[in-house]
């Protein structure tokens, strides 16, 4: 559970290329996304015990180390909130796909083929940050719900441990420097994280949006695979794409 950024990026990457694979299989998909967010629900239920468990450690602990039991119940409530956003958007992804389906089912013509979409035009959409608009431009509402959720994720948790980084400044003191000092430094690296992640997540949204509209009237749209390798020491993780 404490690696719950890292299981995030990884699971959603792994997702990325669900609907091309199982585009004839929704409820595979769509048990796919459910498993994931009952994952979620769990953790984040799992750090909303701990970070109540930490008001408990604020009150035993002494004058020297009060500031230090205050951080750690304000690290507690981050990693609560993150997890709770990532359940949030995974299920709010979920419900747009049945959404997605539905109209699909109903209005099968629904993107007219008389329409063709323009790259620079969903390019430029898929833009705005956290609205998943090109891929919207594009008919493709399973993209859309991954990269309005990923965007919103993990600039969500980055300003959470942007913030956990200011207060670490203000809670440090004599009695406990190196301590603090150590929790920045965490605070700094997962800051770091989860912004890499909403950059490569929009980065891929605008390029994705690009390659849909261009091979619109393809008979093969562009697929992203993912690819897990294990052995006994290592775990590899790949992606391949092929038009």
């Amino acid at each position: 559970m404490k690696r719950i950024s890292t299981l995030a990026g990884f699971l959603l990457l792994s997702l990325m290329g669900t609907k091309e694979i199982m585009a004839d299989s929704e409820i595979v998909r769509r048990s796919i996304l459910t498993v994931s967010d009952a994952v979620m629900g769990t953790v984040a239920l799992n750090y909303r015990k701990d970070y109540h468990a930490s008001y408990q450690h604020i009150t035993d602990a002494s004058s020297d180390t009060k500031n230090l039991a205050l951080y750690d119940n304000l690290r507690a409530k981050t990693r609560y909130y993150n997890a709770s956003a990532l359940f949030g958007s995974v299920a709010f992804w979920n419900i747009l796909d049945i959404i997605a389906s539905a109209n699909i089912a109903k209005y099968p013509n629904s993107l007219s083929p008389d329409h063709v979409p323009n790259p620079k035009k969903a390019m430029a959409l898929s833009a705005i940050p956290f609205s998943g608009a090109g891929q919207f431009y594009n008919a493709e509402w399973f993209k859309a719900g991954l990269v309005i959720a990923t965007q919103s994720t993990f600039v969500f948790g980055g300003v959470q441990y942007q913030y956990l980084m200011l207060r670490s400044k203000e809670l440090a003191d004599d009695s406990n420097k190196q301590s603090m000092h150590r929790r920045y430094q965490e605070a700094s690296r997962r800051r770091t994280m989860y912004y890499w992640y909403a950059i490569i997540f929009y980065i891929y949204g605008i390029t994705d949006a690009y390659v849909d509209a261009h091979l619109s009237d393809s008979s093969k749209k562009l697929e992203i695979l993912p690819d897990i390798s294990i052995d006994n020491r290592n775990i590899g993780f790949t992606l391949s794409w092929k038009f």
